[in-house]
This record gives C-alpha cells, structure tokens and sequence, in this order.
C-alpha cells in the first residue's frame, strides 16, 4: 500500500493542476470592458458620466456611434463561439 501512495499524490496533483488551469479565464481587454460598459449604459438608458441621470439622445447616440466604432457586436459574436 506504502508503494502506491506516491504515485497516487502525483495523480492528485497532476489533476489539480489541470482543473486549475481550465478554470483560469483569460485576462479582460480594455476593448472588451468599454464594450461591456457601453451595452450596459445603452440597455439600462443610464449616462456614464456622474449624475448618472437617463441618457439625453445626443448621449445615446454617441454611445450607440461608440459601439459600432469599437466593433462591439464582432467582439460579442467571437465571445459567444468560444
């Protein structure tokens, strides 16, 4: 049974650093959290400046302008496949 043990803590740790390594999600870009910002404020109506009041319509359209500027929907499209 001793002879067994090793080998038994190499397989449990092995494993655990396989699950470990599947459960890491890779880094946000700043590309990625404007976007997510940015569908957010559109969604919700909210501007993100500090009164955080309704979005007037120059202020949603800006935004809206800023979502297809950054490409937003292709972002969210890649993001769904994986």
């Amino acid at each position: 049974m001793k002879k067994f043990a090793p080998l038994a803590l190499i397989f449990i740790l092995s494993g655990c650093s396989y699950l470990n390594s599947k459960l890491t999600t890779d880094p946000v870009s700043q590309n990625e959290k404007t976007c997510r910002d940015l569908k957010r404020n559109i969604i919700f109506n909210t501007a993100s400046s500090p009164n955080l009041g309704p979005a007037s319509a120059a202020q949603k359209a800006e935004m809206l302008k800023l979502y297809d500027t950054n490409h937003c929907d292709r972002l969210e499209k890649d993001r769904r496949k994986i």
